[in-house]
Parts: structure tokens; C-alpha cells; sequence
């Protein structure tokens, strides 16, 4: 469960590089911009801090509202843009996962600070015994009264040790959840306002992934890609990107399609707002205590 705290001393840690990290890579998100090359400034910045990414970098445009990993230079920043930045860093397997919003023209500041406000108003509410529908309930209202929808379908989630989602589920409106908070319990709110339906479906191919099952598998190349994905990223989300770094792109598509067939591997193709509505997110991850929330990405 998520409240084994097992050093909250790395909690700590990844939060305050986690919010480093974010506010660095938030300077680098201007018109003309390259979202690849911003990408691999962040990466870059997080081994010179001498931290883990818990999943990769996200920099989802638009009415894509997360699971977008650049790897080429295919999106060049437009002065109207939304680009949601979505960052995780653990210590230790103590995860901090944190998420803002730019617009460079400032034309869809409205939209952005609608999340912004639903994530404040719910981290204000928060306190051991609170039933989880409040939560989505304070965020839905917060969202709404600006003219906007919640994303429904995604949400909040607990944080655990190399776990990055697991209970609690943390909804952005009112589910009707009477589960109710703990002390110690350490999860990540993550409100997303949208112009659209307020759902989002998958499209396009994925380029992120994770290990779901470690069963052995045959074939020695995708035998050998796997023992690297446990060794360095255990069950916590990778880029393709990162292993065709490693094994070269022919061997690491050939092993990734045959560990995804085996059902050792998820992919996670980007999440796009069904009617290609613009979409903001805002995000901290925090830990209850005797009496309120103490935000760790703050």
C-alpha cells in the first residue's frame, strides 16, 4: 500500500528535484520552440542533478492531454500552443510526480489556471478521513464554474515505492468514493480542465512502456532487452527511445513488438480529448499528515 513509507527523506528529495526540474523545463517551453529538444534538455538536466526519471518526460500539445514523449523533431512550438509538461523523479523508488501548463501567447491562460485552481481547492480540503469524492467533487466544481469540463477519465493516483500508480484513485469529479484518506497515505493530484467532452481516447502508436509480467521468454535478444528493462527502469514506464539507444533500432523494435505479443510489456500510445478540445493539466504530489497535506512538488 502506498503509505509504506520506507525513508521519507527520499520522498522529500524526489519532490523538491522533481520541482526544480519542472520549473527548468517550464523556462524552456517558447514560440519556436522544439518539443524534442526541450525533451532531451530536461532528461539532461535530471542526470546532472544526479536523479531518476520515474517515467518520461511528457510534453503533451494541445488536445493531447498526456503520454506524449517526443522523439524526433516533429512539433515545433506555436505562440498558441498549450503544452501540458508531465515529470516524474524517484529516489530510491520514492516517487515525485508533478505537472504544469504554458500557453506562450497567454491566449489560453483561462483554461490553464482552471486546472491550476481545481488542484489548489483540493489540496486545501485535504485531511485524513476526507471521503475521495470530495476531492473530485471540489475539482469538478472548481473547473466547471469556469466554463470548462474535467477530464474524467483520468485522474489522480497513489504513489508507491517503484509504483507509480496504484490506490488511492484520486478522480476529478464526484464518483461517489466514500474510501477515505489516511495519514500517510502519498498519492499525486492531477486535475486536467478541457474545452472538449471532458473524455480521452488512445491514438497513435506508443513509444511508452512498461513491464506488466516477467515471464521468461525465448528468444535471446528479446530475452537480453528484457534483463535491461528490469535492471534499469524495474516496473516504472521507459521510452523506446532510451533502449534503441542501447540495443540499436532494429533489435529493440524487433524485441519490444515480441515482449508486447508475449504480454511482458503495456504500451501507452498518447491520450487525446475526443473532440480534439484543448486541454491543461496541474499536478503535485503529497503526503497526509495528522491534519492536512504536505505537498511535496510544491
Amino acid at each position: 500500500m502506498t503509505n509504506q513509507i520506507p525513508n521519507m527523506d527520499d520522498w522529500i528529495s524526489a519532490g523538491k528535484t522533481a520541482s526544480e526540474i519542472r520549473e527548468f523545463g517550464l523556462g524552456l517551453i517558447k514560440t519556436g520552440s522544439s518539443l524534442y529538444e526541450i525533451t532531451e534538455k530536461i532528461e539532461d538536466k535530471i542526470k546532472d542533478m544526479g536523479a531518476e526519471c520515474a517515467f518520461p518526460p511528457q510534453l503533451s500539445p494541445n488536445a493531447t492531454a498526456a503520454h506524449y514523449y517526443a522523439e524526433s523533431e516533429d512539433i515545433i512550438v506555436k505562440e498558441d500552443d498549450i503544452i501540458k509538461l508531465d515529470l516524474g523523479i524517484h529516489v530510491n523508488g520514492a516517487i515525485a510526480d508533478t505537472a504544469s501548463s504554458v500557453c506562450p501567447s497567454g491566449k489560453y491562460d483561462k483554461l490553464i489556471q482552471a486546472s491550476r485552481n481545481a488542484l489548489n481547492r483540493a489540496i486545501d480540503i485535504i485531511t485524513p478521513g476526507l471521503e475521495i469524492r470530495e476531492i473530485g467533487k471540489v475539482i469538478e466544481k472548481e473547473i466547471t464554474d469556469m466554463g470548462y469540463n474535467p477530464v474524467r477519465n483520468l485522474s489522480g493516483h497513489g504513489l508507491g515505492v517503484f509504483i507509480i500508480h496504484c490506490p488511492p484513485t484520486i478522480p476529478n469529479f464526484d464518483n461517489k468514493d466514500s474510501t477515505k484518506l489516511k495519514e500517510g497515505d502519498i498519492f499525486a493530484i492531477e486535475p486536467f480542465a478541457t474545452e472538449g467532452f471532458g473524455t480521452v481516447t488512445e491514438k497513435g502508436s506508443a513509444n511508452l512502456f512498461s513491464m506488466i509480467d516477467s515471464k521468461p521468454i525465448r528468444n535471446p535478444i528479446s530475452s537480453k532487452l528484457l534483463k535491461n528493462i528490469k535492471r534499469s527502469y524495474n516496473t516504472l514506464p521507459f521510452a523506446a527511445k532510451w533502449v534503441k539507444e542501447v540495443f540499436g533500432e532494429t533489435k529493440a523494435n524487433y524485441a519490444l513488438n515480441d515482449l508486447i505479443n508475449s504480454g511482458i510489456l503495456r504500451g501507452y500510445p498518447p491520450l487525446v480529448e475526443v473532440q480534439k478540445g484543448l486541454v491543461s493539466q496541474a499536478e503535485h504530489s503529497l503526503y497526509v499528515d495528522e491534519n492536512s497535506a504536505i505537498v511535496l512538488t510544491k
